[in-house]
């Protein structure tokens, strides 16, 4: 799962990983209308690269430190 729970959004269905069976009811239910939803999620690269070097200043102070 990792990362999966933060990023998903929109309509889903999270299914058992390496199970064709279980993707095979995901994909089942979703063409017949049963999926969790929530609101999207936007990543946009300016806010990412913000972050980034947030991080990254805050490693070269404490390195200075």
């Amino acid at each position: 799962v990792a990362s999966l729970p933060e990023v998903v959004s929109g309509r889903y269905n999270l299914v058992e990983p390496g199970s064709p069976e279980a993707i095979a009811r995901g994909v089942i239910d979703i063409a017949c209308g049963n999926y969790r939803e929530t609101p999207l999620k936007r990543f946009s690269w300016d806010d990412t690269v913000k972050s980034h070097i947030e991080v990254f200043e805050k490693i070269i102070a404490e390195r200075r430190a």
